[in-house]
Formats: C-alpha cells, structure tokens, sequence
C-alpha cells in the first residue's frame, strides 16, 4: 500500500506547495448507534406498562359522568376489545381511528361503541388534529393531552 502522505511530499518537493493533512472522523457510525439507544431508553423509560395504568385508573380521584352506561371501571378493564385497544394506545399514544381499526380487526361499529366506553371512563381521552382524530392515555397532568 502506498504511503499518500509521503507520496504527496515527494511528489512535488521543489514546488513550495505544502499540503495539511487532518484525521477525519470516520466513527458515525457509532455515534448514531449511541443517539438511538440513549432515545430508545429514554422511550422505555417514559412509557408506562399497562398494569401501572390500570393502577393509576383505579386510585384516581376524578369524577366520571356514566351517562347511559352501567358498567364498573373492572368491567371496563376486563373486556378483550377495549384491551386491545388499550395496549395500542398505551404502545402508540397519538394513534387515529383508521389505525386503531387495522390493528384490532375490530368492526368500525364495535371500535366506536369500545372508545366511546373508553372515553366515558375517562380511560383514554381524544384530540382532533388535522383531519384525524388522535387517541391518548387519559392522564390529568399530561401534557400530551393538551395538544
């Protein structure tokens, strides 16, 4: 292998011209490697597991208006449909309607009749951006639900 440092000195000694050589940094790639896991256990770190929200619903002292409902917060809790509901959007707060749709396979009908029981409960809360309807944990200091 040819050494280009000597190479370019020998190359053109009588000329005067001097040429600087400076290290470049070649490790991106391990700093990209860094950023994402630092954001990725921050990520970790912020979300909350599905059995500290339902402890977290439980214990709360916030007024619930049922309106025609007749159901308890563990019969709300205990429902296969609204628990996929509720893991997505404890695993991707901000999810639309047509997103929640496709992930649980959920008649559109079925999935209105669960997030309305949902949002009664004050489980989840929603939010109109744009021309969708984004769906949040319900939280009384979140500030992701004042956006």
């Amino acid at each position: 292998m040819v050494n280009f440092k000597a190479f370019c000195y020998n190359a053109i000694p009588q000329t005067g011209f001097f040429f600087e050589f400076v290290e470049v940094f070649d490790n991106w790639f391990w700093v990209v490697i860094l950023i994402v896991g630092a954001i990725g256990i921050a990520s970790l770190a912020i979300l909350i597991s599905k059995k500290d929200y339902f402890q977290y619903l439980k214990t709360r002292t916030i007024p619930i208006e049922k309106g025609a409902h007749r159901l308890s917060l563990e019969d709300v809790l205990e429902n296969e449909n609204r628990n996929k509901i509720i893991d997505l959007i404890l695993n991707e707060p901000g999810i639309h309607f047509n997103e929640l749709l496709r992930k649980t396979e959920i008649a559109a009908g079925n999935l209105v009749w669960h997030l309305d029981i949902l949002e009664t409960y004050k489980v989840i809360g929603k939010k109109r951006i744009g021309n969708f309807i984004a769906y949040f944990p319900y939280y009384q200091k979140n500030p992701i639900s004042n956006i």
